[in-house]
């Protein structure tokens, strides 16, 4: 019998087609397998620039956790570019001409790729001159620079996925080009894996850019040679070939084009996954640190349920990934209610078991939802821009919405919103096909379970009478299921009865949402969001503190006759206190002024050390934090209250300092205070050997100390100040108190040998020596 899908070869001389047959089978096979490879290997290539790149770029911007989620946003939305190319390549244009437009695309990112290794040095990372301008809005400078330094390689990339297969789908119709995209993930999955366990750990950054543009050149000249052998190994019909009689497949049938609810519903699906996978990196950063570890880890889970939804229908369990949703999110959602003070594992478990599970649910929709080979292109697309909403949600609308990560919980209750929606339209899904007493289940929950202490920090019997909302919703939900029970002898009952439980739910879980986003308000005087995180100022205790995540910035007593008081790291009892107020100021030189340099303004606790003869000089990169000590009614007075002199600059510190130095203007301070370490998102481009070297220019001379803040509770700086100290034949001491820990260096061990420091300094011991540099460091080893 014909099929409609194979060329038909009638067997006129069985003797002559042997040899073809073996022939077009070993052409197949090479074809398939570079197939194959262009796909891993361009799949690989696109998340391990996004990582590089990513590194090189975070000391530039502060060391923000915002620098990856702009990263993100750009890659993102230079995926649906890639897409829309694949698209349209291969919608309009002939096979000839996608594959020659296609080669000189190649040719040129090759050629600008050449071109910018003259310049720069690796072909990927940008020079010196290139670094922001403190002025500057970072998220546009960090968009220019990626898409200068990146931007037509990663588009490139980005393309090579959808087009490859929709080539091989062509080459070989009988063949389901989803495999191919399963494996793509994989190449992905592993570019992730091997990034912090390999490249970072054993390679500098130069040589990881260098690596890339080499692969690169490979997979340049690879994806050619698939374009020009998929036209040689395709069959070329004629009329007769050597007594052999041709015939040609009849066309496919036509396929209808998807719908827009149904491209709406891909994006959909790909807009929520996103922006929670955004979302969900963000609260890492902020909790833990900034590094390519934690970048990789979210991502991961996120291609992983791209892998196991797309590579077989068996894996496409969907019930168990909407159950396994539904409680992880009421645990993520617990969690921050309580705000319960757990381990960093604790922490990164309950996060991406609740990111991993919704990548599930969406993840499978879509592989359940997946078109013929026909709309292809059209499917990535649609994925691509909701992949690209999201990023937009989470990178640009949340921080002008949202003056804390409350995307995070907005995502969970959408995608919520989303499978149950989906649940209600699909007659054929197990709650339309449930026991009678699911829907009574789902209706108990939803009125119950937000007052019961894990959506809402409120007991239900107080919820009741003080809470308004609560009272509409209940209430709604009452006369719903009233109206559901008096249908229950009509064709009508058991859809009405899914119905209210379906919208039940819907509006408890938005209920929690919002009591989860507001709560904590009514002990917040003052909270905003920009580039650098969410800051807050908050009072208790009898102090007003300055909150970024869970960690305290400083505080200020309220009393008036304690408002000049320090606090915190800095009271009189820490190693800084100690420091200064111990420091010989006239025992080295005739003058007693003091020069102090301090890295992180915080609430600018320490100019209550200043002396009328003294001068401090702050650097701070966050606008909102300078403007809580300036103004006429600063909402911390420690600046406005000091005596000494005070200068605050803003900007990087790093990048402040290299332009004083480039100026000639040394600031020669006795004491350099870097205080940056207290938060998990720590700079690493701060604590580098570069770094240590321009710290010691800006030292008035031999009796000069720096001082490192390090107290953290996630991160431990020690073995890295050890390598520092000993590179540089610095002394070294630790002096640590229950509150804080200070580690001081100078070339002369008489200054941290002061009486004041007696109690409290011992030498600095680590359990191993690091060395990092601007070109290698690795958060991961100094964990706790």
């Amino acid at each position: 019998m014909e099929t409609l899908d194979q060329p038909l070869i009638k067997p006129a001389l069985p003797h002559v087609l042997r040899p073809l047959r073996a022939s077009a089978s070993t052409a197949d096979a090479s074809l398939r397998a570079l197939y194959s490879l262009s796909i891993f290997v361009g799949a690989f290539l696109l998340f391990q620039v996004q990582l590089i790149i990513g590194k090189y770029l975070l000391p530039w911007f502060g060391g923000s956790a915002a620098v990856w989620t702009t990263c993100m946003l750009f890659f993102q939305i230079l995926l649906v570019a890639g897409y829309f190319y694949a698209h349209l390549l291969s919608s309009r244009l002939k096979e000839r001409h996608q594959t020659w437009l296609h080669i000189t695309l190649l040719a040129t990112a090759s050629f600008a790729m050449v071109t910018l290794a003259i310049k720069w040095p690796s072909p990927i990372t940008p020079g010196t001159a290139w670094k922001p301008d403190p002025q500057g809005s970072p998220a546009w400078q960090l968009a220019v620079v990626l898409a200068c330094a990146v931007g037509l390689p990663f588009f490139v990339l980005s393309s090579t996925g959808p087009l490859v297969q929709r080539w091989f789908s062509r080459s070989f119709g009988e063949d389901s080009p989803y495999r191919l995209y399963s494996l793509s993930n994989i190449g992905s999955l592993l570019g992730l894996i091997t990034y912090p366990f390999l490249f970072e750990r054993f390679l500098r950054i130069d040589q990881q850019a260098w690596i890339f543009s080499a692969c690169f050149a490979l997979l340049a000249f690879a994806l050619t040679t698939v374009a020009i052998l998929r036209f040689k190994t395709a069959p070329h019909p004629t009329h007769a070939d050597r007594g052999v009689q041709i015939l040609l497949p009849r066309p496919a049938p036509e396929v209808a084009k998807p719908g827009f609810l149904r491209l709406l519903q891909w994006a959909a699906f790909a807009a929520c996954a996103s922006s929670m996978l955004l979302a969900t990196t963000n609260l890492m950063c902020q909790e833990v640190a900034v590094i390519p570890l934690l970048w990789v880890f979210p991502l991961g889970l996120y291609l992983l349920s791209f892998v196991i939804c797309f590579d077989n229908d068996r894996w496409l369990w969907r019930k168990v990934y909407q159950a396994c949703f539904f409680v992880s999110a009421v645990l993520a959602l617990s969690m921050a209610v309580w705000n319960v003070d757990s381990s960093i594992k604790v922490q990164i478990a309950c996060l991406s078991l609740a990111l991993f599970s919704l990548c599930l649910v969406c993840h499978g929709e879509l592989a359940h939802l997946r078109p013929s080979v026909q709309n292809l292109t059209s499917f990535y697309l649609s994925i691509g821009t909701g992949g690209a909403i999201g990023g937009v949600f989470v990178g640009i609308l949340a921080p002008l919405i949202f003056r804390s990560f409350a995307e995070y919980y907005v995502c969970l209750f959408a995608c919520g919103m989303i499978v149950a929606v989906s649940l209600l339209a699909d007659r054929s899904s197990w709650l339309h096909h449930s026991p009678a007493w699911v829907p009574w289940l789902l209706v108990l929950a939803a009125v119950f379970l937000p007052g019961s202490g894990f959506l809402v920090p409120t007991p239900v019997w107080l919820l009741v009478p003080y809470d308004p909302f609560y009272r509409a919703i209940t209430g709604a939900i009452a006369i719903a299921t009233l109206w559901s029970v008096t249908k229950r002898k009509q064709r009508l009952a058991r859809p009405a009865w899914v119905f209210v439980s379906v919208l039940s739910l819907i509006a408890m879980v938005s209920y929690a949402t919002y009591a989860q986003t507001q709560f904590g308000a009514n002990r917040t005087s003052w909270r905003t969001r920009n580039f650098f995180g969410v800051k807050e100022v908050a009072q208790f205790g009898g102090q007003l503190n300055l909150i970024n995540g869970r960690i305290s910035h400083g505080a200020q007593w309220m009393a008036p006759d304690r408002r000049d008081e320090p606090t915190k790291y800095y009271d009189r009892g820490s190693g800084i206190g100690r420091l200064i107020e111990g420091y010989p100021r006239a025992a080295a030189r005739s003058d007693t002024n003091l020069r102090v340099g301090v890295i992180g303004l915080g609430v600018g606790t320490l100019a209550a050390y200043g002396r009328p003869e003294d001068y401090l000089r702050f650097y701070e990169i966050d606008p909102e934090v300078i403007r809580l000590s300036q103004g006429e009614a600063p909402r911390f007075t420690f600046i406005r209250d000091s005596a000494a002199k005070i200068d605050i600059v803003a900007g990087d510190a790093r990048l402040s300092l290299e332009r004083e130095v480039a100026r000639g203007q040394l600031q020669r301070f006795d004491i350099l205070v870097i205080d940056a370490f207290s938060s998990d998102a720590i700079p690493v481009h701060l604590v580098t050997r570069e770094a240590l070297e321009l710290y010691l220019r800006h030292l008035r001379g031999p009796n000069a100390v720096l001082a490192f803040h390090i107290s953290n509770r996630c991160i431990d700086l020690k073995p890295v100040l050890l390598g520092l100290s000993r590179e540089q034949g610095l002394w070294s001491v630790v002096a640590k108190t229950n509150t804080n820990e200070w580690i001081l260096m100078a070339k002369s061990p008489q200054m941290l040998n002061l009486r004041s420091l007696a109690s409290i300094a011992t030498p600095l011991k680590a359990r191993q020596t690091l060395l990092w540099t601007d070109t290698f460091s690795n958060l991961v080893q100094v964990l706790r």
